[in-house]
Parts: structure tokens; sequence; C-alpha cells
């Protein structure tokens, strides 16, 4: 029998085009929290020139809200540029709810795929000065192929390899926690989330000021084998993907706060506070 890896793969899948994306958008206010967004998350791709991030808001039912889309450019390579105090200053700062009420992010999520140590010393600070005690250090794995990885798995639950190794050690010596993302599960249910009718688990987006987000989202093309075996997301030519990427954070953070699991007392508490 094939191994998975040998396997043909053809774009046998019912993708989302963008324009499907697009006549999805809801009118909203970018920037603002919608009136059933309740509890803020926050998902950081971290590039060589830029950081690429996704704020949400989450409600009842698991639905979310996209909030804001957008990349802040500078060196993050360099500690003192001052792209790491501008990511610091837009992750704690101030978010509008409809209702006048001010917000804050509640978790965050960072790739430490690049600028692996940088990542960390921003994290310990963000936690030590800032005391934002739910910024998390995070690594997909296997983003093109389908696996046992879970979306959400607890520090030291998954046996890493190669590079991953060093980045353990590093994180071990620094004192931060690495959490793994099971990128393909991530992205299919982030995907899936999107194309949802109904009021349960739905994502929601407005039409952002910055560009290129349903391109972002649906910037990988899903295929499946020949057989029906598993699936995998290819990157298609001239896409980039930082949205898509950004949007896993969030639903990785979604998982760790427990936000599914809210229960009816926590849900009303928040109503009664920001809705009144």
């Amino acid at each position: 029998f094939p191994s998975h890896d040998r396997l043909a793969y053809t774009p046998r899948i019912n993708n989302m085009s963008a324009q499907e994306l697009i006549d999805r958008r809801l009118n909203y206010a970018e920037t603002v929290v919608p009136y059933d967004g309740l509890v803020l998350t926050a998902g950081i791709d971290v590039q060589k020139n830029r950081f690429a991030i996704v704020v949400r808001a989450w409600g009842r039912n698991n639905n979310s809200w996209l909030v804001q889309w957008v990349e802040i450019f500078g060196d993050t390579e360099d500690w003192e540029s001052p792209v790491w105090t501008n990511l610091t200053n837009l992750m704690l700062s101030d978010w509008k709810h409809v209702s006048g009420k001010k917000m804050r992010i509640s978790g965050i999520a960072i790739d430490s795929g690049w600028n692996t140590e940088l990542v960390y010393r921003w994290v310990l600070q963000m936690a030590a000065v800032h005391k934002h005690n739910h910024v998390f250090a995070t690594k997909g794995l296997d983003d093109t192929k389908e696996t046992r990885y879970e979306i959400f798995n607890e520090p030291g639950a998954i046996e890493v390899t190669s590079d991953s190794s060093i980045r353990k050690t590093l994180s071990q010596t620094m004192g931060v926690n690495v959490y793994i993302i099971g990128a393909h599960k991530a992205h299919a249910e982030v995907l899936r989330r999107f194309r949802l009718q109904g009021n349960h688990d739905r994502f929601y987006h407005c039409e952002s000021d910055y560009p290129n987000y349903e391109d972002g989202i649906l910037s990988c093309r899903q295929s499946y084998s020949e057989s029906g075996h598993g699936g995998v997301f290819k990157l298609m030519p001239n896409k980039r993907k930082e949205a898509i990427d950004c949007e896993k954070m969030n639903l990785f953070v979604s998982y760790a706060l427990q936000i599914r699991n809210y229960t009816t007392v926590q849900w009303t508490a928040l109503e009664n506070y920001y809705q009144i």
C-alpha cells in the first residue's frame, strides 16, 4: 500500500472562491468590536520585515468576528527596532466595543518559527513587564497534510524533531512554553467556519481597510488523493498566506482560553457589562 507521502493528489475539492468570501462580508466598521463580540484574541505571523496581525472577537455559540487585519512593517530581526514597540502597543491598546465600552485583548498567539529568540523574549516581556499572561509562543506542524496533531496541544505533548528540537532547547533555556498547533486541522477548521450557514461556529468578516484579506484566506488550494485519502494544502503561486495563518492562531487561542466552553453564566456576565 503506498505511503501517504507518495500518493498522487488532485484538486478535487469544493474550494470557496474569493468572490464568495467577499459576498459574505458584513457591514460593520473595522477596529470596532461588533455588538455580540465579547472576548478579543489576536494571532501574529512573524516575517523578516513585518508582523501580520488578525484581531478577532468571540461571542456566544462560538461565533467570531474579524476586528482588524493589519501588517506592521519594520526589521523584526532587530530587537531595538520600533516594530517591536509598535506591536506591543497594538496588543495592549484599548479596543472600542460598539456599545462604547473599552476592551482589551484576552489572548495572543505569535508564531515562533521566525526570529525565535526575539519572539520568546517578547513573550517573556509581555508577561513580566505588562502582566499579560496569555501570550502563547506557537509553532505550526504539518500544514501540508492531514495528521494526528490537534489544533491545541499542551506544551511537551508532542515529540519534536530536527530544527524544532533546537527551538525546544532554547525555549527551555529561556523558560518559555511552546505550543504546537496542528496546522492542517486548524486550516481546515477555519475554512469550514467561513463556509458555514446558521448561527454556530461562524467566522464573520467585514470589508477590511487593509487589502488582500480574502485572497490570503484562500491562498492555499486543498487537494485530495485519488483514493480519497487525506488531503493537502498547497500555497498557490504568487499568493501570501499570512491572513490564514493568523486566523489559525486565533482559533488556537480560542481553544487555549476555552472560550467554546464558557458557561451561560459567563456569557451573561460579559453581555451585562458590554451590551448595557
